[in-house]
């Protein structure tokens, strides 16, 4: 006996099936909610290759202290920290190498109020002291022509 059905999964694609005495439980494809043993059962899932959503770019925006006001959660799977944690509290050096913040924060800072914009690519560190490659983007954030902080722009790579 065969059923032929089209549903939809749990991001909107049709998916067109031929069923033979199955039956399909749940979003499809499955949805891993893997978490690390040393990770608190509330924190987020640690990126791993494909578990940071498309589009994979979040934008960290910081005061003129460099103390984090926006926060996104996509930023929050990439690097370990709540938003609870963050905003308000943590510094955007805390998302760098000890052995870089007094170099390049600086240096990226200039330049992006010199030229507008600066993109390089660095190591950013997650919470749980593991590094990845990022592309990040900083440029000045203006609001009512007054220079109130920055946004970085991260995008793994």
């Amino acid at each position: 006996m065969e059923a032929e059905s089209t549903s939809k999964s749990h991001n909107s694609r049709p998916i067109a099936a031929t069923l033979r005495n199955v039956e399909i439980v749940g979003p499809w494809p499955p949805v891993s909610s893997a978490r690390a043993p040393t990770q608190p059962p509330d924190a987020p899932p640690i990126p791993g290759p494909g578990a940071i959503p498309k589009p994979n770019t979040f934008t960290i925006a910081s005061d003129l202290d460099g103390v984090v006001v926006r926060y996104p959660a996509g930023a929050a799977r990439m690097l370990l920290w709540t938003p609870q944690e963050v905003i308000g509290k943590l510094p955007v050096g805390a998302l760098h190498p000890s052995e870089k913040r007094e170099t390049l924060l600086p240096r990226l800072i200039k330049a992006a109020l010199k030229d507008g914009t600066v993109e390089e690519r660095v190591t950013l560190v997650r919470k749980d002291g593991s590094r990845f490659e990022a592309m990040l983007t900083v440029r000045p954030r203006m609001q009512d022509g007054a220079h109130i902080g920055f946004e970085r722009i991260l995008r793994p790579v």
